[in-house]
């Protein structure tokens, strides 16, 4: 309704696990499918229910679940693109590494999910492979069965956000166009590193896999430590804009090209 409310509403997937990680992404594929991301109910353990720190695919009723990726101990944000070599769909995914074993450790990463039933890894193992310290039995499992990240990200950097201009589905933006194949990405920033990180958005080159994030908007974090701003969501407008959310500072910014 006009009002904001909802005359009618239907419950399509009920029984979500609850508890723990308590954002639910949800994502409607090209394939018209339902993507629904459910973060892990721990730092880091074994989970009884295979639907926590995975992406699981339902049809648009909510029939059908199936887990599509696993072993993403909090993938937050998700976005699809175009893969450059081949053009087919593919799934973009930020996730929350594990807590307590430092300040550099292990890496926050961006993970591109292109087939059905990949691992990524959590709880055994963590960046490159490297196994945890709850698990150092399974780095054999490590090697031999889970995906490396696409991308390694600052530690504890919090990402929550992913999205692409535009140009890459095929509308138009003032941002300037070499932008096309890069991914922007919020980092919400850390809430227990003794130097905080985070609080900024960046981009990566999707051309150049594995290729060093670049700041794009800074100074929510002060030179003394303090924050006041947590970037969360990022997305393009019908305008061609960016809109950026924060849950700390209570707005929604939004990003324009100025001039030429």
């Amino acid at each position: 309704n006009l009002n904001g409310s909802f005359a009618q509403k239907e419950v399509l997937i009920p029984d979500l696990p609850t508890g723990g990680h308590v954002t639910r992404t949800i994502k409607i594929g090209p394939d018209q499918k339902i993507y629904l991301s459910t973060g892990s109910s721990c730092n880091v353990c074994e989970e009884s229910d295979n639907r926590r720190a995975a992406i699981v695919r339902y049809n648009l009723d909510g029939t059908g679940p199936e887990v599509y990726a696993s072993g993403l101990r909090n993938s937050v944000g998700m976005q699809f693109a175009r893969a450059a070599d081949n053009g087919d769909w593919v799934l973009w995914t930020v996730d929350n590494g594990r807590d307590r074993i430092g300040d550099d450790i292990p890496p926050e990463e961006v993970n591109i999910i292109g087939e059905f039933g990949l691992d990524f890894g959590w709880p055994y193992c963590y960046g490159d492979q490297i196994p945890n310290p709850e698990f150092t039995d399974r780095a054999e499992y490590c090697t031999q069965n889970t995906v490396l990240p696409s991308y390694s990200l600052q530690a504890h950097s919090a990402p929550l956000g992913i999205t692409f201009t535009p140009y890459a589905f095929g509308s138009r933006t003032d941002f300037p166009e070499y932008l096309t194949s890069y991914a922007f990405i919020t980092y919400h920033g850390s809430w227990n590193r003794s130097v905080p990180t985070g609080y900024k958005v960046v981009m990566i080159n999707s051309l150049e896999i594995g290729s060093a994030a670049q700041d794009f908007i800074t100074g929510w974090l002060d030179e003394n430590g303090e924050s006041w701003g947590r970037p969360v969501d990022i997305g393009f407008g019908p305008d061609g804009n960016m809109y950026i959310s924060d849950d700390k500072a209570g707005v929604i910014y939004r990003v324009s090209v100025a001039g030429n």
